[in-house]
């Protein structure tokens, strides 16, 4: 096996272990493998392209646990630097920008993804949430006017999908609630109170009743 076979294996092996942390967490035996995963991330060469993508993924997800001294939006975007075509690093970039509320950035880096690849892998749910992120984007950069049609298109695909495909879909219906006047300004309040009610029938599908309870209720112009 060549050198480039080797670290080709490894790296595939490490994102094996970050993705069964995901799955497993938060139970203490994943946070002692994190630990084990960070160290074997780091001793990665910094000229591994993967190494940036690997230390970025789990300072993302696990920021609270992770090594606090990383760069996730450096390391993200340099990784674009050498291989614009990394959807993997684009995506997570657009989640830390629409986290960070830097919410055109966001738009920018996920309408530049190719959802077709994620419904062709059979992750609907991944395809819809990037859908969500660039409306709940554009709502918080006034561009509510031009995502009426693309808001009710999703909410409508959310209601027919099987709820397995679905995320719940907690950055639209916060987006919504926060821009809550504009929205009723927009739509009327019909159409808002339609839009919440197809939102609480989804997010009953996918997680308790009680989540974003406020949230909905406000959307609908209930406070």
């Amino acid at each position: 096996m060549s050198d480039l076979e080797s670290m080709a294996e490894t790296t595939q092996t490490l994102w094996n272990l970050a993705f069964k942390l995901q799955l497993d967490w938060p139970s203490s035996d994943a946070r002692s493998e994190l630990s084990s995963l960070v160290t074997k991330v780091e001793s990665l060469p910094d000229s591994d392209c993967e190494k940036r993508l690997l230390r970025g993924f789990l300072a993302y997800n696990f920021s609270a646990h992770a090594t606090a001294s990383v760069d996730i939006e450096s390391d993200f975007k340099s990784v674009l630097t050498t291989d614009p075509t990394n959807t993997t690093a684009r995506l997570y970039l657009g989640h830390f920008y629409f986290d960070s509320r830097k919410y055109q950035l966001a738009i920018e880096q996920l309408e530049r993804i190719d959802i077709q690849e994620y419904l062709s892998a059979g992750q609907t749910w991944r395809a819809l949430k990037i859908r969500e992120l660039i409306i709940a984007s554009r709502i918080h950069c006034d561009q509510l006017h031009e995502s009426v049609r693309c808001l009710e298109q999703l909410v409508l695909d959310l209601m027919q999908e099987h709820p397995e495909n679905i995320a719940v879909p907690v950055e639209l219906v916060s987006s919504l609630y926060e821009q809550r006047s504009t929205l009723c300004s927009v739509l009327g309040g019909e159409r808002a109170t339609n839009i919440a009610n197809d939102l609480r029938m989804i997010v009953d599908r996918t997680a308790s009743s009680d989540v974003l309870t406020k949230e909905i209720h406000g959307i609908a112009g209930g406070i």
